[in-house]
C-alpha cells in the first residue's frame, strides 16, 4: 500500500509542478503583454501629446490671422494667439465661457440674419447665424466688423467652415478671421489716387490719350482729345493712335515706345493730324510710360500749334514782303534790260515800216527770237518773285541748297554789281538734299546777303578811298550736315553785338531802316529745319555766317 501511496504523491507532485510552471509561463506572456499594452499607450499618449503640441504650435504661430473654434453650441474651445493680437482678449478669458457673437456689432449681425430668414425661410438668431452662414457659403471669405475688448471696431476678412465628427454629425464651428484695415486703407489711397488722376485727366486743357504701347491702340481719352479730334469717345477707344496721322505705326516715335526706351519721355514735333473728317491741324506730341489699371501704358500729350504755325507764317511772310520792297530797286533794274531789248526791237520793226522797206526773213526771225528771249527773261524775274512771295506750304519738300543760292543771286545779283560789290561762288555740286521749303531757303540766304551788303556799306561809308567790297558763298557737305558759307569784307562787328544779333528787335541800323527781325526770323526757320546757325566776325575785318542743315534721311534733333 505504501508504495502505491508513493507513487500518487509523485504524480500529484508532477501534475502540481507542471501547472506551476504553465501559470508562471501564463504570468510571463501576461506580464509581456501587459508591459508593451503600456508601452504602446504611453507612445500614443506621447504621440497625441506631440501633435496636440504641434497643432497649438501651428495655431498659435499664425500671429496676425485669427483662429477660432467652437463646439456644437457654439462656446469657443479655440483661441489662438493671432485672436488674442486682433481682438485684445487671453485665451482662458474666453475658451468655454464665450461665443463669437461677442466680437461683432449688433447692426452687423441683425443685418446677416436678415439675410438669412429670406433665404432660410425661418428666423435666423444668435449663434445660428453663424451656423447657417457656413451651411449657406461654405468657406466662402467675407467682409465682417470685428470689436476689440477697448471697443474699437477694424474690417476683417472672414470664413466659416463647419467640424463634422465621422459620421458627419456637426460637432462645432471654425473662424478664420484676417485684419485687412491695411489693405482698406491701401484701397482708399488707391481710390483717391484713381480720382484725383481722373480730375488732371479729364480736366487738362490739352488732348491726352491713354495707349497701349505694343498694339499703339488707344485705351482712354479725355474730353479735350475728343473735342480736337472731333469723334466720340467709342470711336477712339481701339483705334491706332498712328490712323490719326501721317505718322506711321514703324515711325522712330512709336518703335522707340515699343521697344520701352523712352522712360524719360520721347516727342515728336510739327506732326500732322486729322480730324474727324479729315480736316489737318499740327500738334507736338510727347509720350511718357505710365501704369494704367494695372498695365503697363503709354501716355501721350497733345500740344495743338496750328495757329502759333499760322502766325509764324504770317510773320515770316510779313518778312518776305519787306525783303521784296528792298529788292525792287534790283528788280526794276533786272526786268529794264528786257524791256530795253524788246523796245528796241520793235522800234527797228516800227522803222522799217515807217520807211516801207522790206525786212529780210533771217533778220525778221532774229528779232522775234530775242524779243520771246527777253519776255521769258522778264517773266522768269516775275515768276521768281512771285514764289519767293508765295507762302510756303506747311509740307516739307527735298531741296538742292544749291538751287536757292542760284535763286537770290538772280534776283539781286545785278544791284549788288551795281554796289560796287563783286560775288564769287564756290558750290559744291551733288550735293544730298536736305528736307525744307525751297522760298524760305531763299529768305534766309536773301537777308544774310543784304546783310552783308549793308556791312560793306558800312565799311565803305567810314573809308576815305573808293572800296570794293566782296561776297563769298560756299557751299559744302559736312558730315550728315549740309553748309553754306557767307563770308564779307564788310565792317565787322563786336563780342556784344554777336552775343544779340539772333534776339528780336535787336539792330545796329538806324531808326527807320530796320525793326531787327530779320536775323530773327532766319534763326527761327533753320531751327525748324533742325539746323543751326553759326557767327564769327571781327570789327574792321567782316563776317562769317555759317548755317547748317541735316541732309534728308538724318537723324534731327529738335
Amino acid at each position: 500500500m505504501i508504495p502505491d501511496r508513493i507513487s500518487d504523491v509523485i504524480k500529484e507532485n508532477q501534475i502540481l509542478r507542471n501547472e506551476i510552471r504553465v501559470a508562471r509561463e501564463a504570468a510571463e506572456i501576461t506580464a509581456h503583454l501587459v508591459v508593451k499594452q503600456f508601452q504602446e499607450t504611453e507612445r500614443i499618449l506621447r504621440r497625441f501629446q506631440q501633435s496636440n503640441a504641434q497643432r497649438k504650435a501651428v495655431l498659435d504661430a499664425a500671429t496676425q490671422i485669427a483662429i477660432i473654434a467652437t463646439d456644437s453650441q457654439g462656446l469657443i474651445t479655440v483661441f489662438n494667439t493671432g485672436a488674442e493680437n486682433l481682438l485684445g482678449y487671453r485665451a482662458e478669458e474666453i475658451i468655454g465661457k464665450e461665443t463669437p457673437l461677442l466680437f461683432h456689432t449688433d447692426d452687423e449681425l441683425q443685418e446677416t440674419a436678415g439675410t438669412l430668414r429670406e433665404i432660410c425661410n425661418k428666423p435666423v438668431a444668435g449663434v445660428d447665424i453663424f451656423l447657417e452662414t457656413a451651411r449657406q457659403w461654405p468657406s466662402l471669405q467675407r467682409e465682417w466688423t470685428y470689436v476689440r475688448n477697448n471697443g474699437a471696431q477694424f474690417p476683417v476678412e472672414m470664413s466659416i467652415n463647419l467640424l463634422r465628427e465621422q459620421d458627419y454629425a456637426i460637432s462645432g464651428m471654425m473662424f478664420i478671421a484676417m485684419d485687412i484695415s491695411a489693405k482698406k486703407m491701401s484701397e482708399q489711397a488707391c481710390h483717391e489716387s484713381e480720382q484725383k488722376y481722373r480730375a488732371l485727366f479729364d480736366s487738362n486743357p490739352n488732348p491726352i490719350f491713354v495707349l497701349d504701347p505694343e498694339t499703339l491702340k488707344i485705351l482712354d481719352v479725355n474730353p479735350m482729345a475728343l473735342e480736337a479730334y472731333e469723334y466720340r469717345r467709342e470711336e477712339l477707344v481701339g483705334l491706332s493712335f498712328a490712323s490719326l496721322g501721317d505718322m506711321k505705326e514703324n515711325d522712330e516715335h512709336f518703335s522707340m515706345i515699343r521697344k520701352k526706351q523712352y522712360h524719360e519721355g520721347v516727342k515728336s514735333l510739327k506732326v500732322r493730324q486729322f480730324k474727324k473728317g479729315g480736316k489737318p491741324f499740327y500738334v507736338n506730341f510727347r509720350t511718357c510710360p505710365m501704369e494704367y489699371h494695372g498695365r503697363e501704358a503709354a501716355i501721350l500729350t497733345v500740344d495743338d500749334i496750328t495757329e502759333m504755325l499760322e502766325k509764324d507764317a504770317l510773320l515770316i511772310q510779313a518778312g518776305k514782303m519787306t525783303i521784296l520792297g528792298e529788292m525792287s530797286a534790283g528788280v526794276a533794274h533786272e526786268l529794264n534790260q528786257p524791256l530795253n531789248a524788246i523796245r528796241v526791237g520793235n522800234e527797228f520793226l516800227k522803222v522799217m515800216a515807217e520807211k516801207d522797206r522790206q525786212i529780210p526773213l533771217d533778220e525778221l526771225k532774229l528779232v522775234a527770237d530775242e524779243v520771246t528771249a527777253q519776255v521769258d527773261r522778264a517773266a522768269a524775274i516775275i515768276n521768281r518773285l512771285k514764289a519767293f512771295g508765295r507762302k510756303a506750304e506747311c509740307e516739307k519738300e527735298p531741296v538742292d541748297i544749291n538751287v536757292p543760292v542760284n535763286g537770290v543771286l538772280g534776283m539781286i545779283g545785278s544791284q549788288l554789281a551795281l554796289e560796287n560789290i563783286t560775288v564769287t561762288l564756290e558750290l559744291e555740286k551733288n550735293l544730298p538734299p536736305v528736307i525744307a521749303h525751297e522760298n524760305r531757303m531763299e529768305q534766309v540766304l536773301f537777308n544774310l546777303i543784304t546783310n552783308a551788303r549793308d556791312a560793306i556799306g558800312d565799311k565803305r561809308d567810314c573809308s576815305m578811298s573808293p572800296y570794293v567790297g566782296n561776297i563769298n558763298i560756299r557751299s559744302y557737305r559736312d558730315g550728315d550736315m549740309v553748309a553754306v558759307e557767307i563770308t564779307d569784307t564788310g565792317v565787322g562787328m563786336s563780342q556784344d553785338v554777336q552775343e544779340r544779333i539772333f534776339e528780336p528787335f535787336f539792330t545796329t541800323k538806324e531808326v527807320g531802316k530796320g525793326m531787327g527781325l530779320g536775323l530773327s526770323i532766319i534763326y527761327g526757320i533753320i531751327r525748324d529745319y533742325g539746323g543751326r546757325i553759326e557767327v564769327q566776325s571781327k570789327e574792321g575785318a567782316g563776317s562769317v555766317f555759317t548755317f547748317f542743315f541735316p541732309v534728308e534721311g538724318a537723324q534731327v534733333e529738335t
